[in-house]
């Protein structure tokens, strides 16, 4: 996640991000694995992550299925049609993405993108990837980063305010970069009180007082789900 080439080609992919490691280290990276006779290998989800480059470990020359697919509608419209049609949407929805071979890579915004890999019919050996996730260097952004799906691990809470801490303390001293005449009084408040409500909104995740949790859809039961909690009826968030 950290070598600077693999930054730096992966930033001029997005045009005009700058990528860094996502804060939340326990979430640098991550190994799916996928076995035949899986009828799913990753439900249709959103990533708790604003960015994510997925590297295919394995051969799948001889793979049938572990087809990953993403839903080309905004989030929303994706769900209701997964709901609408038990999980099998209609291919003129999809997009099918085919990794060029073993070590081939596939960079997404997996926060904005409905996507899921399909089951497994037979393979000769798992389908194994492995995911690095990234982020903006850029504190101002829309905050893709997800406290609840990491709630339940033993790193989450601390690592979870020290992302929101760092994007407060960012925003403050950006004032002094350089980059702007010297600010007035309202300015130096203003932007306080921009960082204040990082750190509000960090305390109130982690009390529960507001949720960030995102939907999935359960194919085995055919219903939409928070992770690491039980699917509930999509109409209820």
């Amino acid at each position: 996640n950290r070598c600077p080439r693999v930054l730096q080609h992966l930033s001029n992919i997005t045009g005009d991000v700058e990528l860094i490691p996502t804060t939340l280290q326990s979430n640098y990276s991550h190994t799916n694995i996928g076995y035949a006779n899986m009828t799913t290998v990753d439900h249709f989800h959103r990533d708790s992550v604003p960015y994510v480059l997925i590297l295919l470990a394995s051969d799948m020359t001889n793979t049938i299925g572990g087809e990953l697919q993403l839903i080309e509608r905004q989030h929303e419209e994706a769900f209701r049609l997964i709901e609408q049609y038990e999980g099998k949407v209609p291919k003129e929805f999809v997009r099918s993405t085919d990794y060029l071979g073993s070590n081939s890579c596939v960079f997404m915004q997996g926060c904005r993108i409905v996507h899921g890999v399909t089951g497994i019919e037979s393979c000769t050996e798992p389908r194994i990837t492995v995911v690095n996730s990234y982020m903006s260097s850029n504190p101002f952004v829309v905050d893709h980063t997800r406290y609840d799906t990491f709630r339940k691990e033993k790193t989450g809470a601390l690592e979870f305010a020290m992302h929101k801490m760092w994007r407060s303390y960012s925003q403050i001293h950006d004032l002094g970069s350089g980059k702007y005449p010297w600010p007035t009084v309202e300015q130096v408040v203003e932007r306080l009180n921009k960082s204040i409500e990082e750190l509000e909104q960090s305390r109130d995740l982690l009390l529960e007082k507001q949720s960030d949790r995102i939907l999935f859809y359960d194919t085995n039961k055919k219903q939409m789900g928070f992770f690491d909690a039980s699917p509930v009826p999509l109409n209820k968030k």
